[in-house]
């Protein structure tokens, strides 16, 4: 089973009350989810604290790594991501 693609969408409509209901207004996007998926069919979904401009950004770039590669050998994926991360000079 092979990586086909990665989606991603952006959370709106407002949060629990307690949290930070006074400082972002419903149109605010602060989650997003982020949806792998596979040439078999299986999705894998997760989430993360952020928004869609930056997880789009994030998914430009990682895209060309993960599209075709094996979900069985995630410590192998890592590592090829970790060699190609970009480094500030």
């Amino acid at each position: 089973m092979k990586i086909a693609d990665v989606r991603f969408t952006g959370l709106t409509g407002g949060t629990v009350e307690g949290g930070w209901a006074e400082e972002l207004a419903p149109e605010d996007n602060v989650h997003t989810v982020v949806e792998v998926l596979t040439d078999d069919g299986l999705v894998g979904v997760g989430s993360t604290f952020t928004s869609s401009h930056l997880v789009g950004a994030a998914v430009k770039l990682l895209r060309p790594f993960l599209v075709g590669e094996r979900t069985d050998e995630p410590a192998r994926v890592s590592e090829k991501l970790r060699q190609n991360r970009l480094v500030a000079q």
